[in-house]
């Protein structure tokens, strides 16, 4: 089976971003990885404006066009509402045998498989399992982004403490998506998530150019070859 990596955070803290620089990153150094959202709503929105959904732009970097062997999401919601929600209004049932044939079947051509969730750790999805027991199922380390955004610091921190509660093992990591040199702020999230979770914050990410499309850079790539290198990818 191929390592799966969950790539965890809050709304737009860059998950799908990294996870598309990475994949690029490790495929161009003999590594079949990619990126798979098994659950994404808000699909109508994005339609609308004419945008690709993350899972399109993840299954674009796909290396086979056969419909199974690529990483197309298992199930889009078209409101922007927790998935779960989503299934009761919208009529489709959230079935974990569909969620693990697809993991299976992505094992067949990629490792590391990067899941992407942005979901609540106790939003229902299969059955009487949430995320929290999904990821125990996994038996795999997360991977936490943290963005550096005082905004929503406070529920990346309940996040993380109820993950250590739960004795979910991860690492983390700070994007610096806004691109601040404040390095007070840098440390003060790094001193209060290890003091109230225990967790580490192992690395900052530094800013990376906010397009699907564009090449890495020299800077970007130096990074992620720092990040790969903590992932032991």
């Amino acid at each position: 089976m191929a390592r799966v990596v969950p790539v965890l955070g809050g709304r737009a803290v860059g998950k799908s971003l990294l996870i598309l620089k990475l994949c690029e990153f490790l495929n161009r150094n003999n590594k079949q990885s990619i990126g798979f959202i098994p659950f994404e709503s808000g699909i109508s929105q994005k339609n609308s404006s004419d945008i690709l959904t993350n899972s399109e732009v993840f299954n674009s970097k796909a290396i086979s066009s056969e419909k199974s062997l690529n990483p197309s999401g298992l199930y889009h919601g078209y409101q922007h509402f927790p998935i779960h929600f989503c299934s009761i209004t919208e009529g489709f049932k959230l079935n974990q045998a569909a969620f693990d044939k697809k993991i299976s079947q992505l094992s067949q051509n990629y490792s590391p498989i990067f899941l992407e969730y942005s979901g609540g750790l106790h939003t229902p999805l299969f059955q009487e399992v949430d995320f929290l027991q999904l990821l125990h199922k996994l038996d795999t380390n997360f991977l936490y982004i943290l963005d550096d955004s005082p905004d929503f610091f406070e529920a990346a921190l309940s996040n993380l403490k109820l993950l250590k509660q739960k004795n979910c093992e991860g690492r983390i990591m700070l994007n610096n998506k806004n691109k601040s040199t404040d390095a007070a702020w840098f440390e003060y999230i790094w001193k209060t998530v290890y003091d109230i979770t225990g967790y580490e914050v192992i690395h900052l990410l530094p800013y990376f150019y906010d397009s699907f499309e564009s090449d890495l850079t020299s800077s970007e790539n130096a990074a992620l070859s720092v990040v790969a290198e903590k992932l032991q990818l």
